[in-house]
């Protein structure tokens, strides 16, 4: 049986980076080209955060849904996004068609600080029966460097600046007269590179 993705819950409250701070980056004064700015941090961001990201991570903090078909025989699963900040709630779907909730106290997280947060079920406690679903198990954590943009690592927010300033600049992928694309910066590489997770 197939897995289904992860699904977000709840978006973040706060962006990663500022209108202001995008206009102080760009060195642009005026309002005028605040929704240009706008689309470019939305841009920068997405290419990197939350499960479509690159990063598999979470930058802000947010709430995502993480589905399983059966109790993994390991009792431990890899959470699908880092960091983890907590682990909401574990429900577990019934062939009667039921939800119930896991007792909190059966399970624990692992490594919620690092890139590979797991969360584990104590091999002494009871889970509940499964129906035959993809999404009999139900994870919902919370992910993320915190609700304030100055929890984001330093790295990152230079690293969405850089490609705000990119996208402002090259309106189109290639300049009139040049013979090749527009070059990106590879700075971004760079500085977002210690932070790829890779799944093994």
């Amino acid at each position: 049986m197939r897995c289904l993705p992860p699904e977000l819950v709840t978006a973040p409250s706060e962006p990663c980076v500022s209108i202001a701070d995008a206009r102080a980056h760009l060195r642009v004064d005026s309002i005028e080209e605040d929704a240009l700015i706008t689309a470019a941090i939305a841009a920068a961001v997405q290419h990197l955060d939350g499960y479509g990201g690159i990063l598999g991570r979470a930058l802000m903090k947010q709430d995502w849904r993480q589905f399983l078909p059966f109790w993994p025989a390991s009792r431990s699963v890899d959470l699908a996004l880092a960091p983890v900040l907590s682990v909401v709630s574990v429900e577990a779907r019934g062939a009667d068609g039921q939800t119930v909730t896991v007792d909190p106290a059966s399970y624990r997280l692992v490594g919620g600080a690092g890139a590979a947060p797991r969360l584990l079920f104590d091999l002494g406690s009871h889970l509940p029966g499964l129906a035959y679903a993809p999404d009999a198990v139900i994870v919902t954590f919370s992910a993320g460097y915190g609700e304030a943009a100055d929890k984001l690592p330093p790295a990152l927010k230079s690293a969405i600046l850089l490609m705000v300033g990119d996208l402002y600049r090259f309106r189109d992928s290639v300049q009139i007269g040049a013979s090749s694309a527009v070059p990106m910066s590879t700075t971004v590489d760079r500085l977002i590179a210690p932070f790829r997770r890779y799944q093994i």
